[in-house]
């Protein structure tokens, strides 16, 4: 579990948490930008406006239940499979900007502090840490073993526990100072 998550200043909030819980954090990023940059290379991609209008859209959902369970913790669900292909492109190019700027902000391997100093720096975990969480969920649902249901089920509460504390710090008494943000696409 975390330790802690502290205002420390009216533009920063830091973060201490055991190494091996920041060594977590970078192999799951790690893993998820791999695994989105796999499928942005192997896409089955639609140009539904002609190639004059250079749009893309995939002609096909994921069949990795990781990324199909990204996709649904992003768009829904319960949307239609039409409405995931639509948004895919965009999703993968959101999470992985998104995980490039919490591997930027996690400390170099010995240290166990985060700084996080904007909002958007705020969102960039939290948008990180949901979709890890929702190939955890998957994981687990799937996991056949229970010790690593088990396992992952204690990641769970990790990233549930992490999300919690740092949006309540990022929040309390005030509002992080704002930067440019990008919004979940809808």
């Amino acid at each position: 579990m975390p330790s802690t998550w502290d205002r420390q200043a009216e533009d920063l909030v830091v973060g201490d948490f055991p190494a091996s819980m920041i060594a977590t954090i970078r192999k799951e990023c790690t893993q998820m930008r791999k695994l989105l940059a796999e499928r942005l290379d192997r896409l089955p991609a639609l140009l539904p406006f002609g190639r004059e209008i250079v749009y893309s859209v995939s002609a096909a959902p994921p069949e990795d239940g990781r990324l199909r369970a990204m996709l649904a913790w992003a768009c829904g669900p319960r949307e239609p499979e039409w409405v995931w292909c639509w948004w895919e492109i965009d999703v993968w190019c959101w999470l992985d900007a998104n995980a490039g700027r919490v591997l930027d902000l996690l400390p170099e391997s010995g240290s166990t502090g985060i700084e996080v100093r904007t909002q958007r720096d705020v969102e960039a975990f939290v948008v990180v840490i949901g979709a890890l969480r929702a190939v955890s969920e998957y994981r687990a649902s799937s996991a056949t073993d229970e010790d690593l249901c088990q396992s992952y089920e204690s990641l769970i509460r990790f990233w549930n526990e992490f999300t919690r504390l740092l949006v309540q710090a990022a929040t309390e008494p005030h509002p992080l100072p704002a930067a440019a943000t990008t919004s979940q696409p809808t």
